[in-house]
């Protein structure tokens, strides 16, 4: 008996994004984007992923970046916290 299974591609939803440290009645702000990140695995098998790396832009300048750690998305998905 030979058994075939059509891979699928990983969805990725980014379920809200939220600044922290942001406070306008002081010069030293060191604001903190958050993002919460899901990744949903479509497949009857786990994968695999490397850290992930994230950059943000605003006006063509970078002001930020995040890292996410290395993990297995299982068949019924997996959540994280990207913090930039």
């Amino acid at each position: 008996m030979l058994t075939i299974f059509h891979v699928k591609h990983p969805s990725l939803e980014i379920i809200s994004v939220k600044i922290d440290g942001l406070n306008s009645l002081s010069n030293n702000n060191n604001p903190m984007l958050v993002a919460d990140v899901s990744i949903k695995n479509p497949n009857a098998a786990s994968f695999k992923f490397h850290e992930a790396a994230t950059e943000v832009y605003y006006d063509g300048t970078l002001v930020g970046e995040g890292r996410a750690a290395p993990g297995e998305a299982g068949h019924g998905g997996w959540m994280f916290w990207l913090v930039c």
